[in-house]
């Protein structure tokens, strides 16, 4: 696939969970759908031809739950009475 011209497009889906691009030009793409908690999805040589609808499904998959836990605490002096 050749590199090009990138277009990031953010949009929000429609009720039914559908995008829609407008004014997209005839030519071969690499779509790719990403949002938080989930993994990205990919698809190269997705190709758009004239007045011709392209539909792709996809389902984000949930991504790795991560978490970071920090713990702190102060050194307790170590006293011995005699």
């Amino acid at each position: 696939m050749k590199h090009g011209v990138v277009l990031r497009v953010p949009l929000e889906s429609d009720a039914n969970g559908a995008f829609n691009f407008a004014q997209v030009r005839p030519a071969v793409y690499q779509v790719r759908v990403t949002h938080d908690g989930f993994r990205t999805y990919q698809r190269d040589s997705v190709t758009v031809l004239v007045a011709s609808p392209t539909t792709i499904e996809v389902q984000l998959a949930v991504g790795d739950v991560k978490e970071v836990i920090t713990v702190e605490a102060a050194a307790t002096p170590n006293i011995q009475y005699y």
